[in-house]
């Protein structure tokens, strides 16, 4: 067979099916350039525009079926996870109590809590009553999240009264797991301060809250007492619901409990726990922003030397002791300048929180102590709820629902998978454009 009608019958099968793929030839071999290069920068093209036409119609469709099924879906694995709650075995009811949490952490469920309240509350009751300790704390945990969807319904003092008395008893008991103890100081915390207005009962809260965080005050010699970490968690949760239910609290009840706490509160700054110091010092600026709001400065002056405590708290403020962590000085350090600020110059706390498009002002200590409460107990579902919970939203004045997080939510995982995608169809052509152009010659030493 000739040379030539052998290179041309196989230039010829190579570019069949490709239209001007002559003059590309031509054009490669002027330019000293190998044509199957070409030929794969534009099967680039071509891949890459059919993967785009295709991965939009696929996507619409997903976002179409996800709005119209995924409720369903979820409510239906949330049914069975609130039936086995019932189950005997200790690992599956601790497998549904955590689905459960995942669930309402990042889904609005009002819904379904019409229909199934009061065969989840039963569950979580049992599951309080009767686990282990994993699973009283788990529980726990599920219930401070749950709370602040039920309180959108009316379920108000009932749910209180119900499991309140559980939750105070698990505190109270000194052999409970300290894990479990910490849970529930923050469940209690945010049911009292969610649902429930009787001043009274508020107070019985902050004084079960101050005899656990009472431990982390100086001895009777006067030594500061060494906390294990999980007890300075136990009494850093204490604390934080303390300051929670403070700041609901009527003025005259403010009173009483300066009177009763105020003089004792600089001891807890002394803690070798720094989450406690950090805690002491946020509750300290709450005490002096609610008191001169007030216009009532003698409290202050009555139980704690000024310039004393301001002394203290700048020295926090610039600790740099090497047997501390790098981490546990930098946030101390920043907690204590804008404590400092407002026991010198009467400033207020001021920080802002991005979560989707909006933003969140925090212009108060008061905001602050509640905004920190919330996100120990929702974490990765904050942003979510400040988006889509009405009572969250109520309670920070970010206005009616707009009702776009969960859309733009969407947007960029269909974003993320759309480069996913590309990205996969421009590596795989690129690769196969790579084989073509290496050489395959065999080695000759002759």
């Amino acid at each position: 067979m000739p040379k030539g009608k052998g290179r041309k019958s196989k230039k010829s099968s190579g570019q069949a099916g490709n239209s001007g793929a002559d003059d590309l030839f031509r054009t490669a071999l002027t330019n000293n350039r190998a044509p199957s290069v070409i030929d794969d920068m534009s099967d680039t093209e071509s891949v890459m525009t059919s993967y785009s036409e295709h991965l939009s119609e696929d996507c619409e469709l997903k976002d179409v079926q996800s709005e119209l099924n995924s409720i369903e879906v979820i409510e239906s694995k949330l049914a069975e996870a609130v039936d086995g709650l019932t189950e005997k075995s200790s690992k599956y009811r601790m497998g549904c109590i955590n689905k459960i949490r995942q669930y309402f952490l990042a889904t609005w469920l009002t819904n379904f809590l019409d229909r199934f309240q009061e065969t989840l509350i039963d569950g979580l009751e049992k599951c309080l009553k009767k686990g282990g300790a994993p699973e009283q704390a788990l529980a726990a945990e599920t219930l401070a999240v749950v709370t602040l969807q039920l309180s959108c319904g009316d379920i108000g003092e009932d749910l209180y009264h119900r499991l309140n008395p559980i939750l105070i008893k698990l505190i109270k008991d000194q052999t409970t797991n300290t894990q479990v103890r910490t849970k529930c100081c923050l469940a209690l915390g945010v049911l009292a301060f969610v649902v429930e207005e009787d001043v009274d009962s508020l107070n019985d809260c902050m004084t079960l809250f101050q005899s656990v965080f009472s431990g982390s005050l100086l001895k009777g010699d006067k030594s500061v007492p060494v906390l294990k970490p999980l007890v300075g968690d136990l009494h850093v949760a204490a604390l934080s619901s303390w300051g929670l239910l403070l700041t609901v609290c009527p003025w005259s009840r403010v009173e009483v409990t300066a009177d009763a706490v105020l003089a004792k509160l600089p001891q807890l700054l002394s803690s070798n726990e720094v989450n406690v110091r950090i805690q002491a010092g946020v509750v300290l600026a709450l005490f002096y922003e609610i008191i001169r709001n007030e216009e009532n400065d003698q409290i202050l002056t009555r139980h704690i030397n000024t310039r004393q405590l301001v002394t203290e708290i700048r020295g926090l403020a610039t600790d740099g002791s090497k047997h501390r962590s790098k981490k546990d000085r930098r946030y101390q350090r920043a907690i204590f300048r804008d404590v400092l600020l407002t026991l010198e110059h009467h400033d207020t706390f001021e920080s802002t929180v991005k979560f989707g498009s909006e933003v969140l002002e925090l212009s108060s200590w008061t905001l602050k102590v509640q905004y920190d409460v919330f996100k120990s107990i929702l974490k990765t579902g904050l942003s979510f709820h400040l988006g889509e919970n009405r009572l969250l939203r109520d309670i920070f004045s970010l206005g009616p629902v707009r009702g776009v997080c969960g859309m733009e939510t969407g947007q960029r995982k269909r974003a993320h998978f759309e480069r996913h995608l590309m990205n996969e169809a421009n590596f795989k052509v690129q690769s196969q454009a790579r084989n073509k152009c290496r050489d395959k010659r065999v080695a000759n030493y002759d």
